[in-house]
């Protein structure tokens, strides 16, 4: 007997998630379908070595306090609890000295005066200057975006929005050396910035300091979850079986069943069938639902040409997981470094940065290795056994490389070696008995857990201009929707891109209970972007 749901949901990751629960409170009754076991897919964690959690994908969470879905949803009901560092990045250098991103704006300012007056005074005018284009940003995040030459019109019409027009043409890297005479303070800024997986030297990433910064001084800032990253998949779970929706992991999707150029339902790998009585929802990538679920005679030529030159990031993150018997202690001439959420090491100048950024253009594996070093247990000493810690080294890599002949499973274990041990260079007690044990996280494993990171592309496409806004993954339909009639996407894939923040279910959410004529309750609930 075939199942009837009135909406299903391809993937289980927290846009699948969150679109569910949008829906099941407005009266639908969703079915989210999850392949792996567990649902969540890059918010996620779980033990690799016993007592410790790792999370190995989400961690530092800029984006999911700015928007309105845990209000909306009432997510610290069913569990979910974050927490706010205050001091949350150093960058050490190798000579001793440290700048640190303090939530403080006057804290921040000067760490940044000892290195430059003039940069300390120039970075608190900035923050306070772009706090309402900050404010306007995250509100074109939680809405389908508009034509360009709609937003472009209205920015023109004033100095500070030609200002706004301008610094969104440029690069991060143009900011950071607009905005500062100090190579360490520039330094400081872009390697912030480089989490945002974008290349710094791209034309059109300018407002992603502006963005990064003025949300740690003024708005959520980073977070990280209680007890990993898994909870805040598993409040969601709760908040949609709580309102009438069903998750069910184990579940992949192999066909997208259509008929008349209508989405009907999906057949899972084993054979199983299940009917959509209103709408299909694929939170995974493109190319996926429209070259692999369904038959290209399905859809226009011109359609499946857009969706074949879609293209995926050329490199990501290679994590290095560690549980250790004590927390990372820096060579630092500050405190600053040892108390704080984040730590970027290795790439002291823009040279670094431009060299790193060379060899991902390439397909090598950096030889000069340079990241942030991740401490959750700094701030949750939950996800580790009294008196123990975990830290996660974040490193750059190419998704595919050079070398045709090899494999990342093959070098993974020798990088991670080469990650730990500048690690090792810049701390004071991290000898080999402080590793407990190791998890190396490559681009390939990433890819293979999770098939709507192709290559483990965590953005799930690549975040050039022409693959943003309207044009993300695609144009020509209106945004969230398909040439297939009931058929939707709401995946990292479509805008506003990657990034836990949940406004891709949210804005795929509204253009569904809008095609739907389905009354959607949050509507008009303004949300609180400036704290």
């Amino acid at each position: 007997m075939t199942q009837v749901y009135d909406v299903i949901v391809i993937g289980g990751g927290h846009n699948g998630l969150i679109l569910g629960c949008y829906l099941a409170k407005a009266g639908l009754r969703p079915l989210v379908l999850e392949r792996l076991s567990t649902p969540g897919g890059g918010v996620s964690s779980r033990e690799f070595v016993p007592g410790y959690t790792f999370s190995f994908h989400a961690n530092n969470l800029n984006w999911v306090h700015i928007g309105p879905v845990l209000r909306d949803l009432e997510l610290d009901r069913f569990g979910v609890r974050f927490l706010f560092p205050q001091t949350i990045c150093s960058q050490v250098f190798s000579d001793g000295r440290s700048l640190t991103l303090h939530r403080d704006l006057d804290r921040t300012a000067a760490e940044i005066g000892r290195f430059s007056r003039n940069d300390a005074d120039r970075y608190r005018d900035w923050i306070r200057q772009q706090e309402l284009v900050f404010e306007a940003c995250v509100q074109d995040l939680f809405a389908p975006p508009a034509p360009p030459s709609v937003g472009w019109a209205a920015l023109e019409e004033s100095h500070e929005g030609r200002e706004v027009l301008r610094t969104s043409l440029m690069s991060i890297v143009d900011v950071a050396e607009e905005l500062f005479e100090n190579d360490c303070v520039r330094t400081w800024m872009v390697n912030y910035c480089l989490q945002a997986i974008n290349d710094p030297f791209a034309k059109g990433t300018g407002l992603i300091p502006l963005l990064l910064h003025v949300n740690q001084h003024r708005s959520g800032g980073n977070s990280l979850v209680a007890g990993g990253t898994q909870r805040f998949a598993d409040a969601l779970v709760a908040c949609l079986e709580f309102h009438g929706g069903a998750v069910r992991p184990g579940s992949h999707v192999s066909r997208l069943r259509t008929e008349g150029g209508r989405a009907r339902g999906v057949t899972l790998s084993d054979g199983t069938e299940i009917e959509a009585a209103r709408a299909v929802v694929s939170n995974v990538e493109p190319k996926q639902v429209f070259l692999r679920m369904m038959d290209e005679s399905e859809t226009d030529p011109g359609f499946l040409n857009q969706i074949r030159r879609f293209r995926f990031s050329h490199y990501t993150s290679f994590g290095v997981h560690l549980a250790l018997n004590a927390d990372p202690v820096y060579r630092s001439s500050s405190e600053a470094p040892d108390q704080a959420y984040n730590v970027m090491i290795g790439k002291e100048t823009m040279e670094d940065i431009r060299t790193l950024y060379y060899h991902l253009d390439i397909g090598v594996p950096p030889e000069r290795k340079g990241f942030m070093v991740v401490h959750p247990t700094r701030f949750d000493p939950s996800v580790a056994p009294s008196g123990k810690h975990y830290a996660i080294l974040w490193q750059y890599a190419p998704i595919e490389l050079r070398d045709k002949n090899t494999r990342w499973r093959d070098i993974k274990e020798a990088f991670a070696d080469d990650c730990v041990a500048l690690l090792r260079r810049f701390t004071k007690n991290m000898d080999p008995g402080a590793v407990v044990g190791r998890a190396a996280y490559s681009p390939e494993d990433a890819g293979e857990e999770i098939i709507s990171m192709v290559g483990g592309d965590q953005e799930c496409g690549a975040t050039t201009q022409d693959q943003m806004g309207i044009f993300r993954p695609f144009h020509g339909c209106p945004p969230y929707r398909t040439p297939i009639r009931g058929l939707y996407l709401c995946g990292p894939s479509t805008h506003p891109g990657g990034g836990v923040h949940g406004a891709n279910g949210y804005n795929a959410a509204g253009a569904i209970a809008d095609d739907l004529g389905i009354e959607k309750w949050w509507a008009g609930r303004g949300f609180k972007v400036l704290r």
